[in-house]
């Protein structure tokens, strides 16, 4: 992906590779699974790119991508719906009438879809067009949050509304498992690189206060135990949210949130470990920077290691991490990273 973008930075027209890219979206030619990949890179590049597309090609691309989002009862799989419509919501940036970003903010809320209407109200935040004023925007999409993440986060124990809720494989199709997985896939896909969003501005601040606002992992540590699947979600959410340091420390919002995180991991993590060490690993790779940014952040200048208890140890008590974590957990960090699968 990353390698697609440099591409498309060099290119002089994008119209072709965007028209593809969509079209591919219509069709059957392609799973599921590729539809994701597909849909995330025409997002990205419409992000990146998207003064360069003609009025003829965006407003092609627009229907495509509304038609889409129109058929939310479909057979589409949920990492395509959230894709699609940070897609849209980055192309209405470049509308002629920037007031269509504020229609376009509520149009799919009689869907009454997750995976469709956060990361939709989320990308229009996010556009990097601000010649309207957001304000009420923002308010909106932070109460709908604390709202939707009270009600339905995808933790059993604690959700106010535990209404059926989809697991990785609903019918063949992939389908988000609540609002948490919701909003973990679009702020990894969509608020991890920079282009898209720096870690301390204030939608990130907003973001993370709306999930401490919602009080779900404060809530989830006062459980006397957890089930297997909670404490999957648990260290799913926190393995692919960015979690970035700007200037050597964490947003106050940020450091509450994986604070809290790293408390529920510390209590339940012995209850658990045996079937989800991997989780557990992958939670603490990325909440101690030692994942390259998720993955995305190699270049010429990166050297690979492999992680060591050296590194590991160094990590745990990198400056941006104090407060955050207690000395207790630094420890059992180290015995979860190294212990044998």
């Amino acid at each position: 992906m990353e390698n697609l973008l440099l591409l498309v930075a060099q290119l002089p027209r994008i119209d072709p590779i965007v028209k593809d890219l969509a079209s591919l979206l219509e069709g059957q030619k392609i799973d599921g699974d590729q539809k994701a990949t597909v849909s995330e890179c025409l997002a990205l590049i419409i992000r990146f790119k998207g003064k360069a597309i003609s009025s003829a090609i965006s407003a092609t691309v627009y229907k495509t991508l509304t038609d889409i989002l129109n058929e939310s009862h479909s057979s589409t799989n949920d990492r395509v719906f959230c894709n699609c419509a940070t897609a849209l919501a980055f192309l209405s940036a470049y509308a002629s009438d920037a007031s269509q970003m504020q229609a376009l903010f509520s149009h799919f809320d009689d869907n009454n879809y997750d995976a469709i209407i956060l990361p939709l109200k989320f990308a229009i935040l996010t556009n990097g067009n601000d010649s309207i004023n957001k304000a009420n925007l923002v308010a909106n999409f932070q109460s709908l949050l604390v709202d939707r993440l009270t009600d339905s986060a995808g933790f059993e124990e604690i959700d106010d509304d535990p209404s059926p809720i989809g697991g990785e494989e609903e019918d063949d199709v992939f389908r988000f498992k609540g609002v948490a997985e919701t909003l973990a896939f679009m702020l990894d896909k969509f608020a991890r690189r920079s282009m898209c969003q720096e870690a301390d501005t204030n939608y990130m601040r907003m973001v993370y206060g709306a999930v401490n606002q919602s009080m779900i992992f404060k809530k989830l540590k006062q459980e006397d135990s957890i089930s297997q699947s909670s404490f999957k979600l648990l260290c799913h959410f926190a393995a692919i949210i960015p979690i970035k340091p700007k200037n050597g420390s964490l947003t106050a919002e940020c450091a509450e949130t994986v604070k809290d995180i790293l408390e529920c991991i510390q209590k339940f993590y012995l209850d658990h470990l045996g079937a989800s060490l991997q989780d557990a690993q992958d939670a603490l790779t990325n909440i101690l920077q030692l994942n390259y940014d998720n993955y995305i952040g190699f270049g010429d200048k990166v050297q690979i290691e492999a992680i060591s208890k050296p590194i590991a140890k160094a990590a745990l008590d990198a400056a941006f991490l104090q407060g955050v974590i207690s000395d207790d957990m630094k420890l059992y960090s180290v015995d979860i990273l190294f212990k044998k699968k």
